[in-house]
Parts: structure tokens; C-alpha cells; sequence
């Protein structure tokens, strides 16, 4: 970061230096431009020799006309430059430079950025960061293949769809799970007409529904369902019009057999998971296997079943294996692949489809089966799915892909009014960025970014120079095994130093981390300091001074909350205040040092209802004191502003809003239209602040005529 400046200053220095000559004429333009540009390029060379190369000083300036100046056209000649100039002799460059040009395009409106990312994939396959977010921005606004794939749909926040669709492609059954106190819906997509109809409603008192699959003739839907307070799993039959629904029995089903008398199901007698045939009409289950299954499907003929098997207990690998329906051995089909799901036979049955992330990311794979069996090692069809939903007897292949966004946001603050003094802007785009924290100097902007797709998604710490927007990335595995990515982001945290950050590991350990050298060094000899698991170390809280962390415990047995202090320096923890209530986000600490803040849940245990509310409490102890309760939506993430007049905070998926710190009514900001924001942190001058908009989703595909496009490739 300093060597840019230090260019900077030897140009404006030289310059300087010429104009004086010039003006005084003590020689010509002519000998300006031969003898003194000899002992510039001498110079500036002697300079550049000892900093960064050339293709990455290039692409700082670049990013510095997108990001700082926001000349989008500038930026998009200069990355289209680096490209022409370095692909070749330094491909990670060129790649990158290409996924910001597609961006430039995107804000622009342009179609070009398509064109972009689609060149990033194409020609930059080696480039694995660059083609993930090449892809992240392809799959938002449609697939990188033409004529053979086509996006039916895109899925609502939070809904499921089916593991099956039709058999003649034309319904897809989804499910809403809905929220702890929110009902659940089994619904059936029409993909002709796109009408959606609900077929079963749940209330929450009643239960949860889940995993619905179609009937082969199309009239019927089986799916689960689990009962309010109960341990114990049924299957239950209801026709696609929502009428006739039934129980069937206890456990789980899979798909339905070929002709449609059949479910594949796994049930529990007393004596561990069963495989079974389970008549739709009724009558008692056909045992045929022992040991659950995951994703279990029938071979067109309906003599063998395909299924995923749990390998090991961190449920991070699985493999694939067939089995007859008379019974009989596991044939295993693909073994320590890593992650392999999803099994699903071709019409024909000459091929097993399966999802599988041997590779880089969770790709679509065919296995060729001779007489039933496997022949052949896996062949890669299509990268980058999500679901694997089913085929059409016509051979069209339905999945799903998935995509999560990040955007981080600065707005303006006024700290007279407590409202908006400008709109916010985003401040990234590259990646999905999350959280963030100014340093306490407002020189540095340090965030957390996903890189890649899921389920492959790399955390990378950025630090980025609010004055030319040059970035330096570094991962957790490259420094201290186990750093904890979530909390990079949420509860970043600086040092007064404005060199260095605060970081926690997923056991509770803290470490300083230098943002220059990107050294770790563990805080209080390495011991764990934090309570462990993924809820009270993101939401620890740093005093101004650098010398105190403040967090919050949960005590399971008296079922309360304790708000702690611990110095950084050693001694045991000191109790602030205990609570009966639980915390619901990070702590927030005064710009004084002197008070914190935090979001409370309530539940009723009565009604089983929620209730979200605003307090404090001053770090030397004392009574919390409650500045605002509201019944929802909840609230996550409040921050002080700066002079302590007031609290902002964020509601889930809602507006962000100012409150008196005394107490008293919230306000709306008003910041527009946004998917879900949360409000992180207020900048050192106080007059704005943060915010990261979450987005994501589910986008239904259909790949026409996959096995005619398999025969032509072969």
C-alpha cells in the first residue's frame, strides 16, 4: 500500500521538477522530452524493480478508476487492456481482470458482461476463483450453455422444491418448510401453465412437512411429515388436487416404484432402519434391506434401487451404491469420491446420473451400466448444480443451481436527526462480502469474502485501502488451522493500532492478527477463551482500548444468559449481568468503553411466541435496561453511532432503524430495496455506516434431451 503512494510521489515530485525547468527555459521541450525522459524511465524503473509486478500494478489502477473514481467506462478499457496485454504470460491476472470487467458491464446495464464471464469459464478453466465467481454471476442471470439448457423458475426465499418432478416433466412438487411458528405447504408447480397450488397446508401446532415426490401417473403425491413434539417420522399419500390424504406408516419414503404400487421407503420396527417395499393401497411393508439410505430411486424396470450411503460421521462423504429389490449385496457404484448424492437412473437405464464434488464443486456426472451393473469409471456432464430433481421419461434432466450474494454498503448518517444523509452505495462486488469493520484511523476497510459456490465456498479476509482500493486476501489455512470464517466477518474487529485485527477460532481461541504481514499470534497463551460452537464467538466484543473482550455465555442448566468480561491480558472472567432471556447477535460496545448493547429474545413458554427486544447495561455492572421490544421481525444486529445518541439496528428482512439511546420510538431509514440488510458498523467519523444486503436463491433448469446430447459427444 505504501509503495503506490511512494509512486505516486516520485511522478508528482518529477513533474514538479520539469514544470520548474520548463518555465524557466533553461532548455527545451525537445531536449525535456529525450534527456530528462531517459533519467525518468532510470528512475521510475529503479522504483517499480522494487515493488509489485506490472500486470498487478496495472489492475490496482484499474480497480482504483472503477472503485474510487467510478468511472465504470475507464475501468472497463483498462481491464480489457490488461486482458489483451497478460493473458498469456499471467492468466490469474487476466482472469481476474475479465470477472471485473463483466461486473463494470452489470452496473452498467450492458449485456457485454455475460460475454465476460462466459470467456472467464471458456478460456480460464485453470483459474478456479475466477471461474467460481465468473459462474456466481452467470447462474444469477442464466446459464452459460444455449439451445440445450433453459431456467424454468426461480425459487422463493427459503422454499424447497420436490426429488421428483413428473414423469412427463410437465409438475414439480415444492415445499414451504416455514418458520418455527409459521405454517408448512406441500405445493404443486404447474411448468406449462406456471400455476402453483397448494396441496397440503400444516399449521405449526400440527407439525412440519417435508419431501414430497409425484406418482409416476402424475395423480398422486407421497410426502413426510413430522408431528408437533414427536421424535417419530409418517409418510403420507394425499391426490395432487389435494384430496384423499391418508396415512401410510411411520418412516420416510424415497419414490415411488415404476408402476406406481410401491414407495421405496426406510422404516424403523425396533430393530434399526429397514429398506422396504411399502404398498401404496395399504398392507404391510416388503423388507428387503437393513441400513438407511439417503436419495434412494428405482431402475426403470424396478428390479434395483440406487442410493447414497453416509461414509464416516461429519456427513461431509458419501458414496453410491445398487442393490436388488428381492435383496441381496450393496454393489458399490462410486466409492471415495468425496461428496456423491442424488442417484438417478437414465429411461433406459443404461446410465446412473448422480451428483458428485470429486472435482471442484458439486457437478452433475453420468455412470455407463451394462446388464444393471456399472461399467466404467464416471464421466463429468455439467458443472455447478444444486439439486439433482429428476428425469422426464423424454430424457430432460431437472436440477437446480444455487447462488448466495453478499453486497456491502456504505450510508450516510446524520447524527443531529438520526436519519439518512445519503443513500447507500455499494462499496463491493467481487465475491459475496459480508460484515466489515473501518479501522479505527479510516484507512482500511477489512470484510469477509465467500469465494466459490456451494457446497465449495473458501472464506478470504480482505483488507482493502479506503484511499486507492488496492486489497490484500489471505485465508485462515494459511496462517492458524481453525480460524473461525464466519466470525471474520460479523465480528471483525480492529485493534486501536488500526494495524491489526481481532480474530477467533471456531474452539474459542483468539488470536491478533497483523493485516500487514497477516501474522496470528494467539492472545492469553492460546487458551480458550470463548465459549465454543458457532454462536457466542462471532459475538464477542473489543473495548476501544484494545485491552478487554466482552461476550456472552449461555448456561444450559439454569437457562440463562451471563454477559462476561475477560482482559486480554489475563485473570479469570468477570460477570457484567445475567439475563433469563437469550441474546440473538454480536455485542455492541460504546465509543466510550462504557456501555454495551445487545439484541434479547423472549420466548413464551406458554404460546411458544417470540418477542425481540433492544438492551444495555454498563460494562461495570448493573441491571440491564430494555430501550425497545417488538414481537418480530427479529432483530440481529444493533451498533452505537458514534457521539452515543443512538442505537441503528436491523430488522430480518426488513428496513434498518435509528433509536433514541434513552429509549423511545425506532425510525425507519427508508434504505430502499433490499433483500435482507444487517447494519455492522459505524465508520470512525460517525457520519455513516455499514451494511451487508444478504441475497440468494434457488434457479429450477431444464436440460433438454440430456442422453441424445450424451450419444452425440460419444
Amino acid at each position: 500500500m505504501k509503495t503506490t503512494q511512494k509512486r505516486h510521489d516520485l511522478h508528482d515530485g518529477i513533474s514538479h521538477w520539469l514544470a520548474r525547468i520548463a518555465a524557466r527555459k533553461e532548455i527545451t521541450v525537445k531536449r525535456i522530452g529525450t534527456t530528462i525522459l531517459a533519467a525518468v524511465m532510470v528512475v521510475a524503473g529503479a522504483a517499480l524493480a522494487q515493488t509489485a509486478k506490472r500486470q498487478e500494478i496495472d489492475l490496482q489502477a484499474a480497480i482504483r478508476t472503477e472503485t474510487v473514481h467510478g468511472d465504470l467506462n475507464g475501468a472497463i478499457k483498462q481491464y480489457n487492456a490488461i486482458v489483451s496485454k497478460f493473458g498469456k504470460s499471467d492468466r490469474s491476472v487476466a482472469a481476474r481482470a475479465l470477472v471485473r470487467m463483466g461486473q463494470c458491464y452489470e452496473k452498467l446495464g450492458d449485456a457485454e458482461s455475460r460475454k465476460a464471464y462466459e470467456r472467464v469459464v471458456r478460456e480460464f478453466g485453470d483459474q478456479q476463483e475466477a471461474v467460481a465467481e465468473a459462474r456466481r454471476h452467470l447462474a444469477k442471470g442464466g446459464s452459460e450453455e444455449s439451445g440445450v439448457v433453459s431456467r424454468l423458475l426461480a425459487s422463493e426465499k427459503g422454499v424447497r422444491y420436490g426429488a421428483a418432478v413428473s414423469r412427463d416433466g410437465r409438475y414439480l412438487a415444492s415445499i414451504l418448510p416455514g418458520m418455527s411458528d409459521e405454517e408448512s405447504r406441500i405445493r404443486l408447480h404447474d411448468l406449462k401453465t406456471g400455476e402453483v397450488r397448494n396441496v397440503v397446508t400444516c399449521s405449526a401446532s400440527e407439525g412440519r412437512l417435508d419431501s414430497p415426490i409425484i406418482s409416476p401417473d402424475g395423480k398422486l403425491i407421497a410426502y413426510g411429515k413430522s408431528p408437533q413434539g414427536q421424535s417419530r417420522h409418517e409418510i403420507h399419500v394425499v391426490g395432487t388436487d389435494g384430496s384423499a390424504p391418508r396415512f401410510l406408516s411411520s418412516g420416510a419414503a424415497h419414490a415411488w416404484s415404476p408402476d406406481g404400487k410401491n414407495l421405496l421407503a426406510v422404516i424403523r420396527r425396533g430393530k434399526g432402519p429397514e429398506r422396504a417395499l411399502l404398498p401404496v393401497s395399504g398392507g404391510e411393508p416388503v423388507v428387503f434391506g437393513s441400513g438407511a439410505l439417503e436419495a434412494g430411486r428405482f431402475s426403470p424396470d424396478g428390479e434395483r434401487i440406487a442410493f447414497a450411503k453416509w461414509r464416516g460421521e461429519d456427513w461431509t462423504a458419501s458414496d453410491i451404491y445398487m442393490q436388488a429389490v428381492k435383496g441381496g449385496p450393496e454393489v458399490p457404484v462410486v466409492e471415495n469420491a468425496g461428496l456423491a448424492t442424488s442417484p438417478v437412473f437414465s429411461p433406459d437405464g443404461k446410465h446412473l446420473l448422480l451428483l458428485s464434488d470429486r472435482a471442484s464443486s458439486q457437478d452433475l456426472w453420468s455412470v455407463p451400466l451394462v446388464s444393471g451393473k456399472p461399467s466404467g469409471t464416471p464421466v463429468l456432464r455439467k458443472q455447478q448444480l444444486h439439486t439433482l430433481l429428476g428425469l422426464s421419461d423424454a430424457g430432460d434432466c431437472y436440477y437446480t443451481t444455487s447462488f448466495i450474494d453478499f453486497t456491502l454498503y456504505a450510508a450516510g448518517f446524520d447524527t443531529q436527526t438520526g436519519k439518512l444523509s445519503a443513500r447507500p452505495k455499494p462499496i463491493t462486488e467481487s465475491y459475496a462480502n459480508i460484515g466489515g469493520a473501518w479501522s479505527p484511523d479510516g484507512q482500511y476497510l477489512a470484510y469477509s469474502s465467500q469465494v466459490g459456490v456451494l457446497p465449495k465456498i473458501e472464506m478470504k479476509l480482505v483488507v482493502r485501502s479506503t484511499k486507492t482500493g488496492e486489497e490484500r486476501r489471505w485465508t485462515a489455512r494459511e496462517a492458524v488451522k481453525g480460524l473461525l470464517p464466519y466470525w471474520w466477518g460479523w465480528g471483525l474487529q480492529w485493534f486501536p493500532d488500526s494495524r491489526s485485527l481481532l480474530l477467533g477460532t471456531l474452539e474459542g481461541g483468539l488470536y491478533r492478527v497483523d493485516v500487514r504481514t497477516f501474522e496470528a499470534r494467539p492472545l492469553l497463551g492460546g487458551q480458550i477463551v470463548l465459549p465454543s460452537g458457532n454462536g457466542a464467538t462471532r459475538t464477542a466484543a473489543l473495548s476501544p482500548d484494545g485491552n478487554t473482550i466482552y461476550y456472552w455465555e449461555r448456561e444450559a442448566k439454569a437457562q440463562d444468559t451471563m454477559v462476561l468480561q475477560r482482559d486480554l491480558q489475563g485473570g479469570e472472567p468477570r460477570e457484567i449481568c445475567r439475563l433469563s432471556r437469550e441474546i440473538g447477535g454480536p455485542l455492541s460496545i460504546s465509543r466510550d468503553g462504557t456501555r454495551l448493547l445487545f439484541p434479547a429474545v423472549t420466548t413464551s413458554s406458554a404460546s411458544g411466541e417470540h418477542s425481540f427486544a433492544i438492551m444495555t447495561v454498563a460494562v461495570g455492572g448493573g441491571e440491564p435496561k430494555e430501550l425497545y421490544r417488538t414481537t418480530g421481525p427479529a432483530i440481529k444486529f444493533v451498533i452505537w453511532s458514534a457521539d452515543g445518541r443512538w442505537v441503528l439496528f436491523s430488522r430480518q428482512r426488513g428496513d434498518v432503524y435509528s433509536l433514541p439511546a434513552e429509549g423511545g420510538e425506532p425510525q425507519a431509514l427508508g434504505i430502499g430495496k433490499m433483500a435482507w440488510p444487517y447494519v455492522t458498523r459505524m465508520h470512525p467519523d460517525g457520519k455513516q455506516f455499514l451494511l451487508t444486503d444478504e441475497d440468494g436463491g434457488r434457479q429450477l433448469w431444464v436440460m433438454k434431451n440430456l442422453f441424445g446430447e450424451m450419444k452425440a459427444a460419444q
